[in-house]
């Protein structure tokens, strides 16, 4: 099969990119050929190709024009197009992604599109972000990626019923083995051990950060040694910068508040990708502190470290993380300590968890989850 994905696309540090290398790789690894059609950075198109001819990527699409991202479709003939769509992740290439979405409803081409943050985003923008959806959502076979986003598509596309939306995991790598001496390379890198709590991913008010910098400061839990903070706030272009401000007031609130105990709590900014499964599997514990969320990367990446997860009792966080994590309250950091300290305080419990972890990590794998969105465009 012949496969497009349009979307965000390494080296672009976004969750949404990552998940499109991702799904790539997979469809890839079982046979087929993939083009993956971005954004152009800064006006340059460029091409290359990858993985022994089997995966081409074209920077093709600008931030008004659509041409040479229709040439390059239609020289590769797809049997099926996925378009990656979130409003942020588009960004200043919105309006000629919402563009190329219509021309491909227009077209008897195979449609489908995945949607990563109806819930978060629906009401953004107010009305604006509604009609965004509406527009986006309409016009192919929608994926969603947990019970609550697909809820909130729902609920923003009166027009779609449920047999049109179609509910998916996340994706995970598989577990595998971490080398010990990545272990303990990010050990001494990030200061973290198996008595360290870490909060990964881009800095935003969702995340929950200071909740969990309120659970460390206050001494919430009794068995951490202290908090890891790793992450930086997403840099944003155009008129997304508003939501940049946002993020970075956040940071700040969350800076402040850390000095009320500096001596347990770190900062090490972004983490590379090569450090981040070493650096997920050698903390005692992972936060997901999160306020608003419908599915979690981070999350997805904890079980492929085999990681142990303390996590927000929301319903995209529990149908990711299934019986691999302990649930709390919303915004509780003191329950939060309390659930750091019972995995930090039971060995048994902590090993449980990850290797529930490992094992969800199969059961929702890249693979599964590429061979699912694809049954949905034969």
């Amino acid at each position: 099969m012949k496969v497009v994905i349009l979307g965000p696309w390494a080296p672009q540090p976004d969750g949404l990119a990552s998940h499109s290398g991702r799904l790539a790789t997979a469809m890839i690894a079982q046979g087929h050929d993939v083009l993956a059609i971005s954004t152009a950075q800064r006006g340059e198109a460029t091409e290359e190709a990858t993985c022994e001819g089997r995966l081409r990527a074209a920077r093709v699409l600008g931030y008004l024009t659509t041409g040479r991202a229709r040439r390059h479709l239609k020289v590769f003939d797809p049997d099926v197009v996925i378009v990656q769509f979130a409003i942020s992740a588009a960004a200043m290439h919105l309006i000629s992604t919402l563009s190329m979405i219509r021309w491909l409803g227009r077209s008897d081409r195979r449609l489908v599109i995945t949607s990563h943050e109806a819930a978060r985003e629906g009401n953004r923008l107010g009305a604006l972000s509604r009609l965004i959806y509406r527009f986006a959502l309409t016009r192919g076979r929608v994926v969603v990626f947990s019970p609550n986003a697909k809820e909130a598509v729902l609920e923003l596309c009166p027009r779609l019923v449920d047999a049109d939306v179609a509910l998916v995991p996340h994706g995970c790598e598989v577990a595998q083995d971490i080398n010990p001496d990545d272990r303990s390379r990010v050990a001494d890198r990030y200061d973290v051990r198996s008595d360290s709590v870490l909060a990964l991913g881009f800095t935003h008010p969702d995340k929950g950060t200071d909740i969990i910098v309120r659970s460390i400061v206050e001494r919430q839990t009794r068995l951490a040694s202290h908090l890891v903070v790793a992450g930086a706030v997403r840099k944003r272009t155009g008129l997304f910068r508003l939501m940049g401000r946002a993020d970075e007031a956040f940071a700040e609130r969350v800076n402040q508040l850390s000095q009320l105990d500096p001596d347990h709590v770190r900062f090490c900014g972004y983490v590379p990708d090569d450090d981040v499964q070493a650096l997920l599997a050698t903390a005692g514990v992972v936060a997901l502190p999160y306020t608003n969320t419908t599915q979690s990367g981070v999350a997805a990446m904890a079980l492929t470290a085999g990681a142990c997860v303390v996590a927000s009792d929301l319903p995209g966080l529990r149908f990711g993380l299934g019986d691999a994590a302990l649930f709390v309250p919303v915004g509780d950091p003191r329950a939060l300590g309390a659930a750091i300290d019972e995995v930090l305080g039971n060995p048994t419990l902590s090993e449980q968890l990850r290797e529930r972890a490992k094992a969800l990590s199969a059961e929702d794998s890249y693979d599964k989850v590429a061979e699912s969105i694809l049954d949905l465009g034969a």
